[in-house]
């Protein structure tokens, strides 16, 4: 096996500069404003249509997980005053959506240094690595 070629190397890189713009735009302050109504209009999506029980336990326990941790309590966490959920109360897609865009916040950016890792599908073995810098004068 060997490491792809050029057309996939860059493939690859285009791919991995892309990750981090939108990475690096969600842990911003531009999170915040993030078009949450027009998301959901374009993909024709129910903002207040309710998840299943199953997820919505999942994210109430995490929800609980994180108000728990005093680091998660700042006005980062808590900048749209989101009514607290009731209980039994099932999650929407709107109100995880906030949640989770509140979440990126409490991430740092990445590294400008990136690097794309090749292996061997079936036995997983390291073929090679191409690490260069992030760029996005290159990606726009």
């Amino acid at each position: 096996a060997k490491l792809p070629g050029f057309a996939q190397k860059r493939t690859s890189r285009l791919q991995l500069l892309l990750y981090k713009y939108l990475f690096d735009s969600l842990v911003s302050d531009e999170s915040l404003s993030f078009p949450i109504s027009s998301f959901f209009q374009k993909l024709r999506l129910d903002p207040n249509r309710p998840l299943s029980k199953q997820v919505s336990d999942n994210i109430r326990n995490l929800r609980k997980a994180i108000e728990a941790d005093p680091k998660y309590t700042s006005s980062a966490f808590t900048a749209d005053n989101e009514v607290k959920e009731v209980e039994d109360q099932q999650e929407t897609l709107e109100s995880t959506m906030r949640f989770v865009l509140r979440l990126f916040r409490f991430c740092p950016p990445s590294e400008k240094k990136l690097e794309c890792r090749y292996e061997q599908q079936g036995s997983k073995t390291a073929l090679g690595s191409d690490i260069f810098d992030y760029s996005e004068r290159w990606l726009l």
